[in-house]
């Protein structure tokens, strides 16, 4: 009998525990995800939508790599930042000044972009928008490569996403796949 009366305290420990968090997540102070330590959240997992070049011949000059995501709606925090990097095959290397940004899969929609760094030993894109995507926005980045690798074969790049906030957590968005083809 103390057993059961024990099991029944947690059950309405539970429910109660449920009740209340469901409450204050519906509630305005709550809209912020704050982790420990201070960091941020989106909140809600999104992924990459969608990856495509302009141009997939090998060895062509002037393509742009395009990835495409929506940030949800129900996010909890604005899209600060983005990197984009290559996981295998021979190493592209970008031109931080062909990098672009636009909303809404509408390319005269431009997103202002702050710092764009690209690291000259990875390759990592790091793109900052100025000011910060707000949720319920779909984003298309835009990268430029000096010249499109020249082996043919599927090319892998990982996308994350960083929130606003001095301590933001990285959300790995997923690999955006781009195939090459030697026209020869």
């Amino acid at each position: 009998m103390k057993r059961l009366q024990q099991l029944s305290q947690a059950l309405m420990a539970g429910i109660l525990a449920l009740g209340v968090g469901a409450s204050a997540a519906n509630s305005p102070s709550a809209q912020a995800v704050q982790l420990s330590g201070g960091r941020t959240s989106f909140g809600v997992p999104f992924q990459l939508g969608e990856s495509r070049t302009t141009q997939a011949s090998v060895r062509f000059r002037g393509a742009t790599y395009y990835f495409t995501f929506d940030l949800p709606k129900t996010a909890t925090q604005p899209l600060h930042r983005v990197t984009i990097q290559q996981q295998r095959g021979i190493l592209v290397e970008f031109d931080s000044a062909r990098t672009k940004a636009y909303l809404n899969r509408e390319p005269k929609q431009t997103s202002k972009l702050g710092e764009v760094k690209v690291n000259p030993s990875t390759q990592e894109v790091d793109i900052v928008f100025d000011p910060p995507i707000q949720p319920g926005q779909t984003v298309t980045v835009g990268i430029g490569p000096f010249e499109n690798p020249s082996l043919a074969g599927v090319y892998q790049f990982a996308v994350k996403a960083y929130p606003q906030g001095s301590q933001p957590q990285e959300q790995f968005l997923g690999y955006g796949p781009l195939r090459f083809f030697d026209a020869r």
